[in-house]
């Protein structure tokens, strides 16, 4: 009977200690896209078992729109706007990723973009490495169009990760594309933090999409961009038009 007792508290306080582990952290990540060595810092924070909500730091490029001509040429291109972060947030216990997005229309704004929590089929190694003083093992995955590397931490028991990457059995510290032009990585780990930030998990937004409509929405809002700088420069000779391509964040990770 006492054999019983004991195994039962010790089930008790595992599950309490591993509860407790499931929250409270937020990770902050640094984004780098190649080849033209664009940084972005980003944090994941896992409110609960349910709920986590990642956040790119873009009000750091916050730069006014306008045209812009190259001295000495007739070399003209457009300068667009940031003004909000973008926001993922993972609704675990529906399967479903809620993504506000900046319009490019009105950047001080919203778009909501609800997106399939996607079940990446991750083939496991047991290669490892340290990342921030944790022992990190090796996975492989394919989300949507890209061959992903991750680098995930067993003895953080999250199974969550940067941007919409999830379902390893550990947080995931590092991720690398294998077209090498996208690299992710931890830069430090706050658990259990003193002070407690108020995340919201909706924000007002000016439209709804589901992932297709939106980016055929954004196809079609670029080609109406270049078309119009064709048209205001049409009459100016020797004038380069630098087509506007479809570079959001977003997008470059996301399948097209």
């Amino acid at each position: 009977m006492k054999i019983k007792i004991v195994f039962a508290i010790f089930i008790i306080l595992v599950f309490f200690t591993i509860k407790l582990q499931a929250q409270e952290i937020i990770v902050n990540y640094r984004f780098k896209f190649l080849p033209e060595n664009l940084n972005r810092v980003a944090s994941l924070a896992i409110l609960n078992d349910s709920v986590s909500v990642f956040e790119i730091n873009e009000k750091e490029v916050v730069n006014d729109e306008k045209i812009e001509q190259a001295e000495g040429t007739n070399d003209f291109s457009v300068k667009l706007s940031v003004y909000l972060n973008r926001k993922i947030i993972k609704h675990f216990n529906n399967n479903e990723v809620n993504a506000y997005i900046p319009d490019d229309v009105d950047e001080k704004k919203y778009n909501l973009i609800i997106d399939t929590l996607n079940a990446i089929n991750w083939q496991l190694s047991n290669e490892t490495k340290n990342i921030l003083k944790y022992t990190c093992k090796k996975a492989l995955g394919t989300f949507k169009a890209f061959k992903f590397t991750a680098w995930y931490c067993p003895d953080l028991i999250y199974t969550d990760g940067p941007w919409k990457f999830n379902g390893l059995p550990g947080l995931i510290l590092q991720l690398d594309r294998d077209d090498q032009n996208l690299q992710v990585s931890a830069i430090e780990i706050i658990q259990h933090p003193a002070i407690k930030k108020k995340y919201t998990i909706t924000e007002p937004y000016l439209n709804k999409f589901n992932w297709p409509a939106y980016v055929s929405y954004m196809k079609k809002y670029y080609e109406k961009m270049n078309n119009m700088m064709s048209a205001v420069f049409a009459n100016v000779e020797n004038a380069t038009i630098n087509e506007i391509s479809i570079n959001l964040i977003d997008l470059r990770i996301d399948k097209k």
